[in-house]
């Protein structure tokens, strides 16, 4: 079994903060690794499971127990009646992709929003629907960052919690 992504990052994050910071000399050098921390911090917040790894996978697993459920007498063990995942499953690059897609329709809203009048009431109920999703957004944004180390990158000592 493969560890998560999520293990991994906190692995080398221990190792940074408590291995390798405390034999550093200099201030200068320590907030360089605390630097690489947060960069590190983003990532892990951002990094999810290859997709395609992970889909070939389920794929083989639901070939198996396609051949599992075929066998007579039949086998102990409850298996799911139908393949796991629809057909063409995105992957993280076809995420992306689609999440690309979506920025450049909003764009799109926002340039049609702007060449409405104010007051137009189109203009006004598309200017609500943008301001919602750009909340949204900012909620999504803020969820996936990481509290800020600028103490620590610019003192290069560790901070309390």
């Amino acid at each position: 079994m493969n560890n998560s992504p999520d293990r991994v990052f906190e692995d080398i994050l221990r190792l940074l903060r408590d291995d390798v910071i405390p034999q550093l000399e200099g201030d200068a050098l320590r907030s360089q690794v605390f630097g690489a921390i947060f960069m590190l911090k983003n990532l892990q917040l951002r990094v999810d499971w290859g997709g395609a790894p992970l889909i070939d996978e389920i794929l083989a697993q639901d070939t198996l127990f396609d051949a599992l459920r075929a066998l007579d007498p039949p086998v102990d063990v409850e298996l799911p009646k139908a393949p796991r995942l629809a057909p063409n499953t995105p992957t993280g690059e076809r995420l992306l992709a689609l999440r690309d897609e979506g920025n450049v329709l909003v764009s799109r809203f926002i340039a049609e929003g702007a060449g409405r009048q104010a007051g137009d009431p189109v203009r006004v109920a598309m200017d609500a629907l943008l301001s919602a999703y750009m909340r949204t957004e900012l909620e999504l944004e803020i969820r996936h960052t990481p509290k800020p180390m600028f103490a620590e990158m610019s003192s290069g000592k560790a901070q309390g919690g």
